[in-house]
């Protein structure tokens, strides 16, 4: 079932709530790389698993204006990622981003602007930053 029908016939709620589970068994298993979905951090335990878990939280941000235009050019968007607040999920993203940001910067251990620079490139300055990594703590900034 997609999430979209996930959501459309059991609820956010319910989904938020299977994603959550879904994080504990992954962050009690092997360390790996884990691509969140950006919901993710609306949940305080969820944060508190992310923190605790001692690995290091990269944050990939972007401007609301680089998002509606990645959503909108990937033909799965009306399938994969439904509106969340009733509106159009291109309409939702400013307010999702603003509202969403102070939990993803409080969570990071480092922030990257994913829209500065082609993928690959951002890939190497986070390769860079692991290389470097002392498990300090959130809020540190990406080296320039």
């Amino acid at each position: 079932m997609s999430i979209a029908e996930f959501i459309g016939t059991r609820g956010e709620p319910a989904f938020r709530d299977v994603e959550a589970d879904v994080l504990a068994d992954l962050l009690a298993g092997e360390p790996c790389i884990l691509a969140t979905g950006g919901g993710v951090v609306l949940r305080e335990g969820n944060r508190v698993l992310l923190r605790s878990a001692g690995r290091p939280i990269v944050w990939l941000h972007a401007s609301a204006d680089v998002v509606r235009s990645r959503l909108a050019n990937d033909p799965a968007t009306s399938v994969r990622r439904p509106a969340l607040m009733g509106a159009d999920p291109l309409a939702e993203v400013e307010a999702a981003l603003t509202m969403r940001e102070p939990l993803y910067r409080a969570c990071a251990d480092v922030a990257f602007d994913a829209g500065a620079e082609p993928a690959d490139a951002i890939a190497a300055r986070i390769a860079d930053w692991l290389a470097g990594w002392s498990g300090a703590g959130p809020g540190d900034e990406a080296p320039p």
